[in-house]
């Protein structure tokens, strides 16, 4: 059970993390995509609240980051 939520985790985390990058690059610029990159969730929250956009990939990023923490330090 732990596996299959730990996948379904990292498949969302994927997901949200490329949506986040694109959407940086398209509204912002290629600065933007590459700080979300390398700083996924603090660069991605700076963005959002300065373009004001982006915030459903942001909220997935986030919620699959703590779902990755917490099948590991045994949480679920």
């Amino acid at each position: 059970m732990a596996q299959t939520v730990l996948i379904v985790a990292a498949l969302l985390l994927l997901i949200s993390q490329i949506w986040l990058i694109f959407l940086g690059y398209k509204h912002g610029s290629l600065v933007w995509a590459v700080l979300i990159a390398f700083f996924s969730l603090i660069a991605g929250l700076i963005f959002c609240v300065v373009k004001k956009e982006g915030w459903l990939p942001w909220t997935l990023n986030l919620v699959a980051w703590l779902t990755v923490i917490a099948i590991n330090r045994n949480w679920l």
